[in-house]
């Protein structure tokens, strides 16, 4: 599979791909094949799992057109944030991920808080009216903290747990947990 270079060359695949977006199964296919040339060239790249806050409340509260228009409105923001070598997709009803070629730890803080921003400074007009909205974020560094896929995501996940504690809105990068790594057979 040829690495794919900008985020709007992604395709949906399946079902639960917003259009003109990249889904899970494609987004991983794009994290491996990025992960397999940054270990070849001895770079890196970075994974950003980022959440929409509080969207089963805006679901609960307002249906499923707001939760809809929250997460187009989201997606679109994003998109926007992004550089043209940066890979976007949905990874979940919630969820999106973002891969970044060449990145350094520096790099990664910088575009998780370009994201935030570009997310959290503008309300989002649904039909109810104006809802603020914020995405957290959990981030890292591959292959640094991950040579395979598996690993990279489940490192995300748990930096993006670490980020939901704070209360949302925030950023974490993956700090390895020296006393239980949890991949210590898989290398």
């Amino acid at each position: 599979m040829a690495p794919i270079t900008a985020t709007r060359d992604l395709s949906p695949e399946l079902g639960d791909a917003i259009p003109g977006e990249s889904n899970r199964r494609h987004l991983t296919e794009v994290l491996r094949t990025t992960l397999e040339e940054a270990i070849k060239l001895r770079a890196s790249c970075g994974f950003l799992l980022l959440v929409i806050d509080d969207l089963g409340r805006i679901n609960d509260t307002h249906g499923s057109e707001t939760r809809n228009t929250v997460i187009a409105a989201v997606q679109k923001r994003l998109r926007t944030q992004l550089r043209g070598k940066d890979h976007f997709g949905r990874y979940g009803s919630d969820k999106f991920g973002v891969i970044i070629n060449n990145c350094t730890p520096d790099a990664m803080q910088v575009a998780a808080e370009r994201l935030l921003a570009g997310v959290r400074d503008e309300i989002v007009e649904t039909d109810i009216g104006p809802l603020a909205v914020t995405v957290t974020i959990g981030g890292v560094i591959a292959p640094r903290h991950g040579r395979m896929v598996r690993e990279v995501l489940a490192r995300a996940q748990e930096a993006l747990d670490e980020a939901k504690v704070s209360g949302g809105g925030a950023f974490q990068a993956y700090r390895p947990n020296a006393e239980q790594p949890k991949f210590a057979r898989a290398s």
